[in-house]
Formats: structure tokens, sequence, C-alpha cells
């Protein structure tokens, strides 16, 4: 690992930076959206600003980690920029922009989640797509998949978990996303 990437500590600076900031900028834009349906523009400036810094700081760290792995690790480099892989980079790095641009104009909220969340499912698909069928530099899929009775137990439990958790989330998000302007009955004495 330390011939492709340099030192340890560097080289998770590099991955870990852009992947701190990849969840961050999604999570200022759903919270700006949801800051401005209930009506605080406050919140509103605060989540914005922070979602257009968050944005611009992923996509400069995105770019100096494409130019620092064309010269220090060009398998890296080529994995996710040809190939099956270059439709999910442009992808993210057009919704990217989009995403950018429409919170520099101050609307389109809903608009802007989607390309937001466009710009991070490119990156982690163009990255998986370009790297296939290799796991890690020279650890395949294959070489890491556990058994096929782990594999089945794995799945079973991820099954029953869903039955029993996905009906709570979903009535977890319908009750959030209720208009709170409407006023409370009263108590009776």
């Amino acid at each position: 690992m330390e011939a492709v990437f340099g030192e340890p500590d560097l080289a998770a600076a590099r991955t870990g930076l852009p992947a701190v900031g990849t969840a961050a900028y999604p999570v200022a834009v759903y919270l700006t959206r949801d800051a401005q349906r209930v009506g605080d523009a406050d919140l509103v400036r605060v989540f914005r600003r922070r979602a257009l810094w968050a944005g611009t700081v992923v996509g400069a760290l995105s770019a100096v980690g494409l130019v620092v792995l064309r010269a220090d690790a060009r398998p890296l480099f080529d994995e996710p920029t040809s190939g099956a892989a270059l439709p999910f980079l442009v992808l993210s790095v057009v919704a990217g922009v989009v995403s950018l641009l429409l919170l520099v104009q101050g609307r389109h909220y809903l608009v802007v989640r989607l390309t937001a969340a466009l710009a991070v499912v490119g990156l982690l698909w163009g990255r998986g797509i370009g790297q296939y069928p290799d796991l890690l530099p020279g650890v395949t899929l294959d070489e890491a998949a556990a058994t096929d009775t782990v594999l089945s137990a794995s799945l079973g439990a991820l099954a029953v978990g869903a039955v029993l958790l996905l009906p709570s989330l979903w009535w977890l998000y319908v009750t959030f996303q209720r208009d709170t302007t409407e006023e409370a009955p009263e108590p009776t004495r």
C-alpha cells in the first residue's frame, strides 16, 4: 500500500478528507431544504453556506486527487477515468457543478437534493465499476468474499431486519414531513 499512496498517514488524509466531505455535502444540502420547508431563513443561510463550502472543498480535493493519482499511481487514475466508469465520473462532475450553481442561486433546494445525490452516486458507482473485479489493489472480490453459508445467513438477517425496521422508518419519515404549521387542538380541561 505504501508504494501506491506514499506514507500511510498521507494516504489516510488523501482518501479520508474527500470521503468525509462527500458525506457532509449531501447532508448540508438536505438540511438546507428542510430548513426552507419549515420557513427558518437563518438556518437556510447557515446550511446553504455549509453546503457550498463542503461541495467546493470536495470538488477541489477530488480534482487535486485525480492529478496526484495520474502522477503517482497511473493504474488508480485510469480506473475511474476510462471505460465503463467514465460516464459515472462525468455524471458526478456535472451533477456536482449543477447542484453548486443552484445553491449559489439560493433556490430550487429540492432539485439540489437530487443533483447532490446524483453527484455522490456517480462517484461511488464510477469507483466501484472502475476497479472491478478488485476490491483493493491486489485483492479481488472472489478472494475477499465470504463463504456461501455466511452470505446466506447475512442476507437472512438483513431481510428480517428490513421487515422489522422499514415500517418504523417510514412512519418516522411521514411524521416529520407533515406540515408543522398546523395548529394543534388545545387540550380540554
